[in-house]
């Protein structure tokens, strides 16, 4: 009896499971829509299709699909709606998807899907008579697709929206093209263009606390607005594209993800309000000001660019105002406007990580950026070739705090301030350099009037100042206190007074610092190095022409290369890096205690062997080689040509990597013939036998051998000679 019970158990178990099965699988039809089709229009297939989409809506259920062929379809037609009706819209469902852009009925293969070629148009003009610029529009639909209390499961894949006008009262003002209130619906593959609100607001999209996903999409020639995202909403766009829209995007307490998206050729790109936006990757291309972030806005920008964005205003690609952006990876490209060509700021702290400023131009002042009341944070950023009629060419400062760390300006045009013009600021500048950067005034890369400014392990080089009133071909400070501490100035030039640095009344404190071969109308003399007014206090550093003050010296520097203009008025790079045999290695300050983890502009540790060395670049530790010379006898009188040393580097490194330009046999005399042997890590160099007899002297004598990898690492060895006269007496 038991056995029997079980056994009719068992079985009333599996039939209810085959009828849940058979019964889910009755549940999930695909319904098919063609205008055209002239069938049964009972949507069952191409030829009995639904000839409205509304008819399909009113028939599917969760897990359905609508599958539409190519055509316009509005939502005042089919069952239920009358004809003409402007509150009329097609409704999103939760668990149902909508896909358009099927061949349809009358092609050979009805099934085949191509949304660009089989156009599916959900269209509001309900009388089929618009014009362009939304002309004859009046009777057109107030909303084209809503999706309010839709959730992701509610998915539109294919479709065109467009001609809606949203220019009735309270919710029908809004969201012509799509309105989502409280809805999170999914899009996919649609393009939403020509779409008019009268509210200014959400011609394309209307959100309000709404979070719907995007991807694929274009928004295309609504107004005003392609997308207004209001009340919280988050919507998470993919690969999207706003192009001539009035206005982009608006957000407003509200924080969409974007990701891969451009914004091309709209009046504005993104307008943010207490707004919180996540951008990745995206690019604003040629807007009427691309970014606007407003009241506490706080957007994340990471590997976007900006290019060509204007504005005769503040700000061609971001203005920002009481806003904390924070920038990393992004690209600023030949981005113009009246002040600040790519970023405004006014009351905000930005923090802008590896980005890039190249070709940024105003009208009117700072090229690539203005600060004003501001306190921005930049690293790793590089500013090239941006330009301003009036003031700085790449940044100008007004009464803000700057923190720079590794940044580099090079070929920035201006008019004070090649680079950079401050006022009233205090910045703080690390590990930063300068080079051939140009004002028709003052200051070739730096003007600071007034404020605080602190520099650690910079180089200026290649700067120039036209003179104008004044000059300062490196800087010029007016007012405030000055700090540079192991900075390197050499090669800098005004047509004016002072190549290096002019000082005009402010308090200038110089430690651990290089000023060499900066130039002025009178030449290269102290005073073309440092213009000596205001309070001056220099120490522990090496000035050309002399400075009074403890540990100065007055020898040349020897770094590697120094940089200077060719025949053609251009400026070719040098290399700051000390050469082994400099006097500035070790003679920094001996008190100097860095900072745990300070570096110098190569990212090195700041104190190698005891003692900070002065300039920007801390020598490195010598790789140590072993030398042979032969002879290992040399006779004074000898009338042979060459002294050949044998160079051998321990494991690790590759004698391809040396720079055959900087080998050097007791520091001055240059090798005539280099051979190398990657396999043995040897060098083999003839050095000129006359020459070298000439510094020796008789008896057991070390000759050192001193040299350089291409990344600056110093080497050197030494080899045992025994010298002898004539007669071979020793």
């Amino acid at each position: 009896m038991a056995a029997k019970t079980n056994t009719e158990t068992a079985l009333l178990i599996s039939l209810f499971f085959v009828v849940l099965v058979f019964s889910g699988s009755a549940g999930a039809q695909v319904i098919y829509v063609d205008a055209d089709a002239p069938g049964a229009n009972n949507g069952s297939n191409w030829t009995d299709a639904h000839n409205y989409i509304r008819d399909a809506l009113n028939a599917a259920v969760a897990s359905d699909e609508i599958r539409v062929a190519q055509g316009t379809y509005t939502p005042d037609q089919g069952a239920g709606v009358t004809a003409g009706d402007r509150y009329a819209t097609f409704q999103l469902i939760d668990g149902v998807t909508i896909k358009g852009g099927y061949a349809g009925f009358s092609q050979p293969n009805p099934d085949a899907r191509d949304v660009g070629l089989y156009e599916t148009i959900l269209s509001g003009d309900l009388a089929d008579n618009d014009g362009p610029d939304f002309a004859n529009n009046g009777e057109n639909s107030y909303q084209v697709v809503t999706g309010s209390g839709a959730d992701a499961t509610a998915v539109l894949d294919g479709f065109t929206i467009t001609a809606g006008n949203a220019n009735g009262t309270g919710m029908y003002r809004y969201g012509s093209g799509v309105y989502n209130d409280q809805g999170s619906p999914t899009l996919a593959n649609c393009t939403i263009r020509n779409n008019w609100a009268s509210s200014a607001a959400g011609g394309g999209m209307y959100n309000t606390g709404s979070s719907p996903t995007l991807t694929n999409c274009s928004l295309t020639d609504n107004w005003p607005d392609a997308m207004d995202n209001y009340d919280s909403s988050s919507p998470t766009m993919n690969n999207c594209a706003f192009s001539g829209n009035f206005k982009a995007m608006h957000n407003q307490n509200s924080s969409p993800t974007l990701n891969n998206c451009t914004f091309t050729d709209n009046q504005r790109g993104m307008y943010n309000i207490q707004s919180s936006p996540s951008l990745d990757n995206c690019a604003f291309t040629n807007n009427n000001g691309a970014m606007s972030n407003w009241g506490g806005s706080n957007p994340t920008l990471t590997g976007c660019t900006f290019t060509q964005n204007t504005s005769t205003g503040n700000g061609g690609g971001i203005y920002n105002e009481n806003a904390n952006p924070i920038l990393t990876d992004c690209d600023f490209i030949g981005n113009s406007a009246g002040t600040g060509g790519a970023i405004y700021d006014f009351n905000s702290n930005p923090t802008l990580t590896n980005c890039t400023f190249t070709q940024n131009s105003a009208s009117s002042h700072s090229g690539a950026i203005r600060n004003f009341k501001s306190s921005p944070v930049f690293n790793n950023c590089t500013f090239t070739e941006n330009s301003a009629a009036d003031d700085a060419g790449a940044m100008g400062n007004s009464q803000s705090t700057l923190t720079l760390t590794n940044c580099a300006f090079t070929a920035n045009s201006g008019n004070e301030g090649g680079a950079i013009l401050n006022d009233a600021t205090d910045t703080n500048f690390t590990a930063c350099t300068f080079r051939n950067n140009l004002a028709s005034a003052g200051g070739g890369a730096l003007v600071s009037f007034g404020g605080t400014s602190t520099l650690m392990s910079c180089l200026f080089s290649g700067n120039w100042a036209d003179g104008g009133f004044s000059g300062g071909g490196a800087m010029l400070f007016d007012g405030g206190v000055v700090t540079l501490t192991n900075c390197t100035i050499i090669g800098n030039g005004t047509l004016k007074t002072t190549g290096g640095i002019l000082n005009d009344g402010n308090i200038l404190i110089l430690t651990n610092s290089i000023l060499w071969n900066n130039r002025d109308q009178d030449g290269i003399d102290q005073e073309a190095q440092i213009w000596p007014d205001g309070t001056i206090q220099v120490s522990y550093s090496c000035i050309l022409g002399g400075w009074a003050g403890i540990g100065n010296i007055v020898d040349d520097p020897f770094v590697v290369s120094p940089g200077y203009w060719d025949a053609g008025g251009n400026w070719v790079q040098g290399n700051y890096h000390l050469l082994p045999w400099s006097p500035c290695i070790d003679t920094g300050d001996p008190a100097y205690i860095p900072v745990p983890n300070e570096t110098d502009l190569d990212n090195q540790p700041r104190v190698i062997g005891g003692q900070i060395d002065m300039g920007a670049y801390e020598h490195a530790l010598l790789v140590p080689v072993d030398v042979d010379v032969n002879p290992p006898v040399i006779n004074l009188k000898s009338q042979g040509n060459w002294i050949t040393t044998y160079l051998y580097f321990p494991e690790g490194y590759d004698v391809a990597d040396v720079d055959p330009g900087s080998l050097r046999l007791e520091g001055d005399i240059e090798q005539q013939w280099i051979w190398f042997d990657q396999v043995n890590r040897e060098i083999r160099a003839r050095f000129p036998r006359r020459e070298v007899q000439v510094i020796l002297s008789v008896g057991d004598v070390e000759l050192t051998v001193t040299g350089l990898f291409n990344n600056g690492t110093a080497f050197k060895g030494t080899g045992l000679v025994r010298v002898q006269d004539k007669g071979g007496k020793k």
